[in-house]
């Protein structure tokens, strides 16, 4: 087991956004398991969870509990099922790509609302436009075209 990113869980429950003592208390309770946390201070429980998420089936033999044993099985068999189908195994695929291009989506939205707030800034410190410019394509220039910082000077 190796240290990993942060621990195995987190655990949330739904709290104010303004005032972060109140409590929602809809008993409703999120657990996060992260398979690339520090298993080793992980609880002993989720190592096998976190084995299977990770596709480390040899260390999902010989469980000391037989009723997990069987549980890791079944979603093992289940899997593998799943893995043999090639139409679900392109919509897996499908959904994955998906997912990885609104990800890309996100964090160019994110650069994007970066260089609008640069600029909103810098205009209310003064700076004019002809400054302004430059600064933003030599720090974005690996992001974005000065075609395009110019269309969100614009914007804004």
């Amino acid at each position: 087991m190796s240290d990993g990113e942060g621990p195995v869980k987190r655990w949330y429950r739904s709290l104010g956004v303004v005032d972060r003592t109140d409590e929602l208390n809809d008993g409703k309770e999120e657990i996060i398991i992260n398979s690339k946390g520090d298993l080793a201070s992980a609880p002993y429980n989720l190592v096998p969870l976190v084995n299977l998420m990770e596709d480390r089936y040899d260390q999902l033999d010989h469980l000391a509990d037989e009723t997990q044993q069987r549980i890791y099985d079944k979603i093992r068999r289940k899997i593998t099922h799943i893995n043999a189908d090639p139409v679900r195994r392109d919509k897996i695929m499908d959904f994955e790509t998906k997912m990885a291009e609104e990800r890309e989506y996100g964090k160019e939205q994110e650069r994007k609302n970066g260089v609008r707030k640069a600029i909103s800034i810098s205009r209310h410190l003064g700076m004019p436009d002809s400054k302004i410019l430059p600064a933003l394509v030599d720090e974005y220039q690996k992001s974005f075209t000065k075609a395009e910082l110019e269309q969100m000077m614009k914007e804004v």
